[in-house]
């Protein structure tokens, strides 16, 4: 299209005077005007769509490294809670020895009174442990408290205490 309008320009037809050459070549000049500034908006316009793709590249990165100091933050809060839930697992696993101990726990076995009364299973649930009181049958709290002398009340206290412990 613009070859054709330069040919035209410098083709202008035989037997044209000087007027008419210069008439014919201002309308050529003024298409390439219209042509130059078409082409200068066209070239304003992907310019203006480059510099927005530019930003929201920019933004695009900036939203990717937020992600990504978020994930960060959350795989640390992660492996806290991990570290967190062994270290309560390892205090559970403490206070199970502690109960075996005191015959109140008896590895994954219910404990049963001797007056064959319903079993209170004594296995932890859902990472728990069941409260003592419910673990000891009434007929084995009496057994295991028959009198109050110094060394059973004493050992009584420490077991209230192990059990207000393990039930906050």
């Amino acid at each position: 299209m613009y070859v054709g309008m330069i040919m035209r320009a410098l083709n202008t037809l035989p037997g044209q005077d000087d007027s008419e050459k210069l008439v014919t070549n201002q309308k050529l000049i003024e298409e390439l005007n219209a042509t130059v500034d078409s082409l200068k908006n066209e070239l304003s316009e992907k310019t203006n769509r480059i510099e927005e793709l530019c930003r929201l590249a920019n933004d695009f990165r900036d939203d990717t490294d937020r992600i990504k100091t978020e994930l960060f933050k959350l795989q640390e809060n992660h492996m806290l809670l991990i570290q967190a839930y062994q270290l309560k697992e390892n205090e559970l696993e403490s206070y199970r020895r502690l109960l075996e101990m005191h015959g109140i726990w008896q590895n994954e076995n219910p404990i049963v009174n001797q007056q064959q009364e319903p079993m209170v299973n004594a296995t932890p649930v859902a990472g728990e442990l069941p409260p003592i009181a419910e673990a000891l049958s009434p007929l084995q709290q009496q057994q295991q408290y028959p009198h109050e002398d110094g060394t059973m009340a004493h050992q009584r206290t420490l077991e209230e205490s192990f059990r207000n412990d393990l039930n906050v």
